[in-house]
């Protein structure tokens, strides 16, 4: 039987992500933070459509106010 307190693999990668996803936002220099919350949020949208002319990734800024999403890229 194995211990449940022993994380598999899977369970390892998805909390070591998570801390470094946490690290890296608690490391951004304030003057960063204050361009994000003026400009937005940037989001990668993936899709995939079979047999059309989809690009696939979109580049998207999300305005945190409104919620209004615009394409960069």
């Amino acid at each position: 039987m194995t211990d449940p307190r022993d994380p598999s693999r899977r369970d390892f990668l998805a909390a070591s992500a998570i801390g470094l996803i946490g690290l890296a936002r608690g490391a951004e220099s304030p003057a960063s933070r204050d361009e994000a919350q003026t400009h937005g949020d940037l989001l990668y949208v993936g899709t995939y459509t079979e047999g059309t002319r989809s690009e696939g990734i979109y580049l998207l800024r999300m305005d945190r106010r409104s919620g209004e999403l615009r394409r960069v890229g």
